[in-house]
Parts: C-alpha cells; sequence; structure tokens
C-alpha cells in the first residue's frame, strides 16, 4: 500500500522514481509507465500489477510489445492519413485485432507510394494527360500504369543518352537519324556509342600522357610530330616513352651514385672524366668503384689504372 501511494504521488513523472530502489520496485515503476503511455490497455497499472504480482518483469515485457505495436500503428497512421487522424479511435476499433490494422494500413501506405512515383513520372515526362486522369483511367490497375511508365522513363532515357553521346562524338548522322536506323534496337546503339566514347576519352587520355613525356625526357622529336609518326599507334608511343623515362631515371641514379663514390674514394680523375671514358659502360664503372670502395690501400691507382686501360682499349 505504502508503494502504490508512492506510485501514485509520481504518476505525473514516473521516470524519477530513485535508481536505488529495488529492481521489483523498478519493474513496478516501468508498468506505471508504460500503461500511462499505451492507450489500449484495459486494465489500471495496480491492477495489472496485482495479477502479475510476482511476475512484474513478464508483465513489463508485454506491455513493451504493446507499446511497440502501437508505436508502428503511430507511424503508419500519421504516413497515411496525415497527422489529423485519431489513433485512439482507431486503435480502439481494432482492439486485439492490431495485425489486421497493421496489414491495412501497410497495404495502404504501398498504393501511396504507387500513385506517388505514378505523379512524379508523369511530371517527369510531360505527358500530355494529367496524372489525375491517368490514375482514374487506370483505377484498380495502378500496377500495370507504373509498369509502363517506368518502360516509357527508361526509353526516353536512353534516348537522351544517344543524343548526348552523338552530340559529344561529333557524328556526321543526327541522333534522329540513328535512332530511326535503329528502331527497336536502341540498346544496342547505345552500347555502341559508349563504346566509342570510352575509346575516345582513353586516347585522349594517352595523348596527354604521351605530351608529358615527351617532356619529362627531353624527347629529340616534339610530341606532335611523334604523334604524326606514331598515327594509329599512340599506345605503342607511349610504350616506348615509358621504357626512356624509367631507363633515364635508372641512368640519374647510376650516375649520382658514380659522383658520390669518386669523391667517397679521392679518386685523381673528375666523374665527369670517369664517364666520359665509361661512356656506355656506366655499370661497369659502377661496379668497379663499389669494390674499390670496400677495399682499403690503394684505391686511387686501382681506378686510375682501369681508368687508363679502358682508355688504351678505346682508342
Amino acid at each position: 500500500d505504502f508503494l502504490d501511494w508512492m506510485f501514485d504521488a509520481t504518476d505525473e513523472n514516473p521516470e524519477t522514481i530513485p535508481t536505488y530502489l529495488s529492481e521489483k520496485t523498478t519493474a513496478r515503476a516501468s508498468v506505471r509507465l508504460l500503461v500511462s503511455s499505451t492507450s489500449n490497455v484495459s486494465k489500471s497499472s495496480r491492477d495489472l500489477l496485482r495479477t502479475y504480482s510476482g511476475r512484474e518483469d513478464v508483465l513489463v515485457k508485454n506491455l513493451k510489445k504493446m507499446k511497440a505495436r502501437q508505436d508502428e500503428i503511430e507511424a503508419l497512421m500519421e504516413e497515411t492519413l496525415g497527422p489529423a487522424a485519431n489513433d485512439a479511435d482507431l486503435l480502439r476499433t481494432y482492439s486485439g485485432r492490431e495485425d489486421v490494422l497493421v496489414k491495412n494500413l501497410k497495404k495502404m501506405k504501398a498504393r501511396q507510394d504507387v500513385e506517388a512515383e505514378i505523379v512524379a513520372l508523369i511530371g517527369e515526362m510531360n505527358i500530355e494527360k494529367s496524372a489525375k486522369e491517368m490514375l482514374e483511367t487506370y483505377a484498380g490497375r495502378e500496377d500495370e500504369l507504373l509498369k509502363n511508365l517506368r518502360k516509357m522513363k527508361a526509353r526516353q532515357d536512353v534516348s537522351s543518352e544517344i543524343e548526348a553521346l552523338v552530340s559529344e562524338l561529333n557524328i556526321p548522322k543526327s541522333a534522329s537519324e540513328m535512332l530511326a536506323a535503329y528502331k527497336g534496337r536502341e540498346d544496342k546503339l547505345l552500347k555502341n556509342l559508349r563504346k566509342m566514347w570510352a575509346k575516345k576519352t582513353d586516347d585522349a587520355s594517352v595523348i596527354a600522357e604521351i605530351r608529358t613525356l615527351s617532356i619529362e625526357t627531353n624527347a629529340p622529336r616534339s610530341a606532335d610530330d611523334m604523334l604524326n609518326l606514331y598515327a594509329g599507334r599512340e599506345r605503342e608511343l607511349l610504350k616506348n616513352l615509358k621504357k626512356m623515362k624509367v631507363k633515364q631515371s635508372k641512368d640519374a641514379d647510376t650516375i649520382a651514385e658514380i659522383e658520390s663514390l669518386v669523391i667517397e674514394n679521392e679518386i685523381p680523375k673528375s666523374s665527369e672524366e670517369l664517364l666520359e671514358k665509361y661512356a656506355g659502360k656506366e655499370d661497369e664503372l659502377l661496379r668497379n668503384l663499389r669494390k674499390m670502395s670496400s677495399r682499403d690501400g690503394t684505391v686511387a691507382a686501382s681506378v686510375s689504372s682501369s681508368s687508363s686501360s679502358s682508355s688504351g682499349t678505346k682508342e
């Protein structure tokens, strides 16, 4: 009785019940809160608590299910009937048959979604008849109408893309002529145009990379000269320029290491002189310098002797 009096005193704000109360007491508070927020509960919280004495957790579980179903119904009613719908009256009418109510509301929502898409498609495609007229004509067959409109929209989208691609690709025939020639095979036409567009885009990318590499490699010919020379074989040209770029990068690394080793080992000849003597044989020079760098003693003499030998052979 004391607990009933205490909960009655806090009915307006049950969640303020102190958290240090027992688990059973907390469950009783949850019951009161759920009953107060669930409209289709026929008994009072006090009656329910007496009926479920010792099984308050079961009661709470059941009330939570009822509250979840009520929330679902209210959300569906607001979506389908609008915020002005009388939730309480409808819930009372379908008391004990909430599943039927949910099923009906979902059907209503599905019909509304179909009608909304129909209205949107008619607006997008500028059809002569209004959405209202078409819905009246197809009353009871809205799904069929939606299916037909989706097909029309898909065809329009294909035609629009074809027109755009024909314009971008500068094809001598007009889009109308091509659509007439491919009547009934518009998808095939679109597929072919997409391939042409992809090739054009890819070719533009290849040419742009060729122009960049011609500058980076200091190629002896201009990009335009090379493109004219390799007309129709642009990818072959790109491949050669990439190889040249890799070789130049490797040569630059080799020369940098040679210059470093010459300074490190105090070679009497300069790196420029050695590179001139070993022109075309830079890898051999680098191997010799690496070997000499790992040895102590007569480094300079060894390099000088090797250089003189190489010079004599060349002469």
